[in-house]
């Protein structure tokens, strides 16, 4: 009857834990389902970390007053630590019918000494070794080999069901982790100066890795100083203070472990840090992210744990790199940016034309608003520069004393022979304007663009007749 009863739980339990997908959950529901099977006085299942050494308890459960009284901070051991470490190491169940009498036991700080029996089975997933479960009972030899191989058959599912558990998380934390960083990445492709950038990346950093504070410091070439610039979540008064106090030069050097990759500043040596550069009262683990720039800029990222008793992880390295190169790359597009609008002013700024020339085509690409006045507008409008419709004038006219001088070109005979009659009922302005236009494009396709849209009066000729004749006679080789 009791091998009945035993499948029939392994089987729902079975079930049941297909469907968790929470490592606590799991955790009760083991201890809950092995109640109704073995009279234990308590149990606990351990997980190892992973760094592999700490075997920390998710869940632990105790019917008498002397295991009532067991904390987590009590229960946690490491890898080959008594009973518990010791399966983890070995890998195989371990019975110890008299705990308090054997040589591995280790007894638990704070704990009194009680005649028990202690059962060991080991979580294994394939040949690795996941977990713990651990029964005790009061008294001498309480558990027998049933019970053994009872606890050892649900091991196997358990262990299953913490794997897929523990993939589960990693893939949610790999999607929040993923939509916080294209948030990021989205927030600062609208950022278009450095202190824009950097505002945004302290406003992320929370929301990507559980920190306190966060700050990011410029370093300035010429005397090697950090300036801090923005922070979240430090100390007003300490903030201030470290405003006005740059990080000099010979303290950055003590505890900037790196200047390419992100680092973890221990608490023992952020012990050393001069307080008026601390912004919390309390000395915390920092992870430093540093920033790099063209072409020699250079900054970092300072990230304060959550508490004096957290520590940063794997993880938490791989995403402050994550960060500091998508703050980097904006940084430097921003500069880029910055220093393009700053030149298209000083073109603006100018009396004269800039274009840009394609070194395969020859093409002309005008920079300037100069440009359209004097060789039109771009848009398909035929109108000469600085007329309306009508031909009439505009305020935004070029002014007649810059073509004052084309009218002694106009008059002077053409290098290949006689003046040319078809100009003879062009009037005399337009011609002066044409023929700055012709000369000002760089290649035959360029100038029949040009000529081909002038007004039909001006050209008094079809299009085609009118450009073949113009490309005939130009000289070659003409750049405005």
């Amino acid at each position: 009857m009791r091998s009945v009863a035993q499948l029939k739980m392994l089987h729902s339990l079975a079930l049941r834990l297909n469907r968790l997908n929470d490592l606590k959950q799991i955790g009760d529901a083991i201890t809950a389902e092995l109640k109704t099977l073995i009279d234990y006085h308590s149990c606990r299942v351990y997980l190892l970390a992973e760094d592999g050494v700490m075997l920390n308890p998710i869940v632990f459960r105790g019917d008498l007053t002397e295991y009532q009284s067991d904390t987590y901070e009590e229960l946690i051991t490491e890898v080959g630590e008594g009973f518990t470490g010791h399966a983890a190491a070995t890998g195989e169940t371990y019975y110890a019918p008299d705990a308090l009498r054997d040589e591995i036991g280790v007894q638990i700080e704070g704990t009194d000494e009680v005649e028990e029996s202690i059962l060991c089975v080991p979580l294994k997933y394939g040949d690795n070794v996941t977990g713990v479960i651990v029964l005790s009972n009061l008294g001498l030899d309480q558990f027998d080999g049933e019970d053994q191989r009872l606890v050892e058959v649900l091991a196997s599912h358990a262990a299953v069901a913490f794997e897929n558990a523990r993939l589960f998380q990693k893939e949610r934390e790999a999607a929040e982790t993923a939509s916080a960083l294209l948030g990021l990445s989205q927030s600062l492709t609208g950022a278009h100066d450095f202190g824009t950038v950097l505002e945004r990346v302290v406003a992320a950093v929370p929301f990507i890795v559980p920190c306190s504070v966060v700050a990011t410091y410029l370093h300035d070439p010429a005397t090697g100083s950090f300036r801090l610039l923005h922070e979240r979540g430090g100390d007003p008064e300490r903030v201030r203070a470290a405003r006005e106090t740059d990080i000099t030069s010979e303290t950055a050097a003590r505890f900037l472990l790196s200047v390419n990759e992100p680092f973890i500043l221990p608490k023992e040596l952020a012990k050393d840090v001069p307080p008026q550069y601390n912004l919390l009262e309390t000395v915390r683990e920092a992870l430093i992210a540093p920033l790099r720039w063209d072409p020699d800029g250079f900054g970092a990222v300072a990230i304060l744990a959550p508490d004096d008793e957290t520590s940063f992880e794997d993880r938490d390295i791989a995403l402050a790199r994550g960060i500091a190169d998508m703050a980097s790359l904006a940084i430097g597009s921003a500069r880029r940016v910055h220093e393009l609008e700053r030149f298209h002013e000083l073109v603006e700024s100018l009396e004269a034309i800039f274009w840009e020339a394609d070194p395969t085509s020859f093409a002309f690409t005008f920079l300037s608003r100069r440009a359209a006045m004097v060789f039109g507008r771009a848009d398909g409008d035929a109108r000469p520069a600085g007329r309306d419709r009508r031909g009439r004038r505009q305020l935004d006219r070029v002014p007649r004393a810059r073509t004052r001088g084309r009218d002694d070109l106009a008059a002077r005979p053409h290098p290949c022979g006689a003046r040319r009659a078809r100009h003879a009922n062009t009037p005399r302005a337009h011609r002066r304007r044409h023929r700055a236009q012709a000369r000002g494009a760089g290649s035959p396709p360029q100038r029949a663009e040009v000529l081909g849209g002038l007004p039909a009066r001006a050209r008094g000729h079809g299009p085609t007749a009118r450009v073949g004749r113009h490309e005939e006679h130009l000289p070659r080789g003409r750049v405005a």
